[in-house]
Parts: structure tokens; sequence; C-alpha cells
């Protein structure tokens, strides 16, 4: 079994427009996933706020954790183009996008790819999600399930 199929890679993608208060923690929680094999594309959609700055503070850590990856400024497109742009780019084996003002949590990378790979017949795995408050206290928890269904 070669490497590539026991750590697939996957390609995550992060489209930011005006998100300058929360891209740097986005970006710091896909640097911190504890699976390795990620490449990373960042776009930035034409913000006109400080975005790119905090983007640029990530820029070196980027380069040196991930396996590929890029930084696009750009004059605004808007999420489908940034998307469509970021599969072409791709090379993994699974794809993740995640919003500018979200952040992963550490194993989430990991337990998704774990997930794929120990199951049969799956077309796509999602997480649940913590709504948090500016404090990053937890408001509520949306499991998987819920959010499908309700």
């Amino acid at each position: 079994m070669s490497i590539s199929n026991i750590n697939p890679l996957v390609s995550c993608v992060v489209s930011s427009y005006n998100h300058d208060k929360y891209i740097f923690k986005c970006i710091k929680s896909i640097i911190d996933q504890d699976y390795e094999n990620i490449e990373l594309i960042i776009i930035d959609d034409g913000s006109n706020d400080n975005s790119v700055l905090e983007i640029n503070k990530t820029l070196e850590e980027c380069k040196n954790r991930f396996v590929r990856f890029k930084f696009v400024k750009q004059s605004n497109h808007g999420l489908t183009h940034n998307l469509n742009y970021a599969l072409d780019w791709s090379k993994g084996e699974y794809f993740c996008s995640i919003g500018s003002d979200d952040m992963m949590l550490k194993n989430k990378t990991s337990t998704l790819v774990n997930k794929i790979l120990n199951s049969k017949n799956i077309a796509g795995v999602f997480g649940g999600c913590n709504l948090i408050d500016k404090n990053e206290f937890i408001i509520k928890n949306i499991s998987p399930l819920n959010f499908l269904y309700n």
C-alpha cells in the first residue's frame, strides 16, 4: 500500500472577502491540523479591509507546513469562481472548503479522512460545527445529522 493510500492528499481552500478579524485564526487552524498531507490555497477575493495583511502574517508558516501552497490576491470574482479555480489547482484526492471566518478543530481533517478510509460507499463526509461567540465560547453544537435533517 502506497503512502498516498494511507494518507491521501487533502486539498483545502479558503476564499476570503473582508474577514480581517477572522482570517488569521482560520489559517492557523488549518496549519495546526494533526493531519500532515494537506495542500492549501488561499484566495483573497478583492478585500478592501486588512485581510491581505493578516494573510501575509501566515505566508512563511504556510510555505513550510503544506505539501503545496498558493496565495492568490485578485479583484472580486465571487465564491463560485474561487471554488472552481481552487478545484482546477488542487491535486488532492479529497477537497475541503472553509469559510474565512471559520476555524477547524485540530483533528477535523484526520477524523474525516479516517471515516472515509474505514467506510464503504461514501460520497462525502460532513463534520458538525460549534457556533462560538466573539470570545470563542461555544454557544451551540450542531451535529451533522441535526444539520442535515432539521
